[in-house]
């Protein structure tokens, strides 16, 4: 704590009292406990909070999966976060998506296929940007579709070219 030392008011030689300065002694020991206490308090809340990260699974082994056309599910990411998809291998009927429709178009290919044909195929172009893939994988985590029921792969050349018209209109 603060303590202040006094003394007898001194005179000068022509007998009026003379200013006198009293020292002060400031006790910092609270002030270091609490400097303490707040330093273990955030060291123990920062190591204890987990990371929340979703596990992605990818597939073990060299040999690709075989897929059925009428169990696949494109997904392309375009430019400004547009999304596209189309069904099977049939790329000239890519269309727009909403990502508010998203989850629907997944649930529905989830009722209507079998789950061992079932794969989203998830493409991205040059101009996609990295949070339009993290919000699709986790729409399909939301939407239940298991581990290894959806893959990243390339764009190919149809695809590539059917993106530039739909980008263009």
């Amino acid at each position: 704590m603060a303590e202040v030392n006094q003394s007898n008011s001194r005179r000068n030689a022509s007998g009026k009292p003379q200013q006198y300065k009293k020292p002060i002694r400031v006790d910092l020991t609270p002030m270091v406990d609490l400097g303490f206490i707040l330093l273990t308090f955030f060291v123990f809340t920062t190591t204890m909070s987990e990371a929340k990260v979703m596990d992605l699974h990818s597939p073990k082994g060299e040999t690709p999966r075989a897929l059925k056309a009428s169990g696949a599910c494109h997904i392309i990411l375009g430019k400004n976060q547009a999304m596209y998809y189309y069904m099977g291998l049939d790329t000239a009927s890519m269309k727009k998506i909403p990502f508010d429709e998203l989850s629907a178009l997944m649930m529905d290919k989830k009722r209507e296929t079998n789950l061992s044909d079932l794969m989203f195929v998830i493409k991205a172009s040059d101009q996609a940007n990295f949070k339009s893939l993290v919000d699709v994988i986790d729409e399909l985590a939301f939407r239940g579709i298991p581990p290894g029921h959806f893959a990243e792969s390339e764009l190919s050349e149809h695809e590539l070219q059917r993106l530039s018209v739909l980008e263009s209109d």
